[in-house]
């Protein structure tokens, strides 16, 4: 059973089904064992109900669209929302700290803006580049 999911899946849609497990599981974390932030960002303005949606929905539709190929894009588009949630929420912070804004400012935000930012680019390279022929290249 297992091989036969996985070769109907193939690497992207395994990709896809992994990262919907991590979503998921941070969702799950969010809502069962929230973190006490000492700084105030956008995003944890929001309630924790709906930060653990935030991560959960997208994680669920990214495992179920693992399976079928018509759900496929979507799916890569709905992972990439509470990552650019974070990822503006860390500019925020660091803009704010910039320009004296303390009830918002973070000086450490664009080392977190720095990193989502690199992880936005291997999801969509993931989503781009997986399943496809390598390239044959003449010696």
């Amino acid at each position: 059973m297992p091989k036969r999911l996985l070769k109907r899946a193939g690497n992207r849609g395994l990709a896809l089904a992994m990262l919907g497990v991590l979503w998921v599981l941070t969702g799950v974390g969010i809502g069962v064992a929230p973190l006490k932030r000492s700084h105030l960002l956008d995003e944890n303005l929001l309630p924790i109900w709906a930060r653990a949606l935030l991560w959960g929905l997208p994680g669920i539709l990214a495992i179920v669209a693992s399976q079928w190929r018509k759900l496929d894009a979507d799916a890569w588009g709905w992972l990439m929302v509470p990552v650019v949630v974070r990822f503006v929420s860390f500019l925020i912070g660091w803009v704010c700290s910039l320009i004296g804004i303390e009830s918002l400012a973070y000086p450490d935000g664009w080392r977190g803006a720095t990193a989502i930012a690199i992880f936005v680019v291997f999801i969509k390279a993931c989503a781009a580049g997986l399943d496809r022929a390598p390239v044959q290249r003449e010696a």
